[in-house]
């Protein structure tokens, strides 16, 4: 049974891990230039305190975000969510920083890129391991899903966290911070559908996998 972790938003709050969210979040020349950067960092101490308080609260200010297209490597179009620099720039990082060696230890070895000391180099030599130790698979699919991230229901991703988390007011800061997208019409209605095929459905081990040994006759 899967081990729970708990007091995830109090971690997320400290004063410290969110001067280390806004150290990181204000990498690199242009991010410095910012109006909205250079205005938190006039009274940045006082920033921070309602941050936390933000947090502590779960009281947070309306969500909104600009649609941006950026042009990516191989001239792939991606769209792009710009949001304000406080709190919604600083939060991802304030999160992550804390969730981010909780959820990297339940991932498989073959898992690679966005992970430090797993990027693409990892990945590519993990493929040649395998192809080495497997010569006879003769047949292999290279994919790539169309918005990948956003076509992911928040509706699952909810359920994943509640598996590893039971932290509550965690899993409302996420629905806040992390959880509030759409993901299409399109994947919204096949969830709609499954979950009515399991209303309709009597027999629940259809659905829920039955570990248990069977009885003897």
């Amino acid at each position: 049974m899967t081990k729970k972790v708990g007091y995830i938003l109090e971690q997320i709050a400290d004063k410290d891990n969110l001067r280390r969210a806004v150290k990181k979040s204000q990498r690199g020349g242009k991010a410095k230039r910012s109006k909205q950067i250079r205005d938190f960092n006039a009274d940045a101490e006082n920033q921070i305190d309602n941050l936390q308080k933000m947090i502590l609260s779960l009281e947070f200010p309306p969500h909104h975000s600009r649609k941006l297209k950026r042009k990516a490597d191989k001239g792939k179009i991606r769209d792009l969510d710009d949001e304000d620099y406080m709190p919604w720039k600083i939060m991802s990082h304030a999160i992550v920083q804390v969730i981010e060696p909780i959820v990297n230890k339940t991932l498989i070895a073959d898992t690679s890129c966005c992970i430090k000391g797993r990027g693409c180099l990892y990945g590519v030599k993990r493929v040649k391991r395998i192809l080495r130790r497997n010569q006879h698979y003769n047949w292999f699919s290279q994919s790539d899903c169309k918005k990948y991230y956003q076509s992911i229901s928040p509706e699952y991703l909810e359920r994943a966290l509640r598996h590893k988390f039971k932290d509550e007011k965690f899993i409302t800061l996420m629905k806040i911070c992390v959880l509030d997208y759409d993901s299409g019409d399109e994947i919204e209605q096949a969830l709609a559908d499954e979950r009515a095929k399991k209303e309709r459905c009597t027999n629940w081990r259809l659905h829920k996998r039955d570990d248990r040994k069977p009885q003897p006759q």
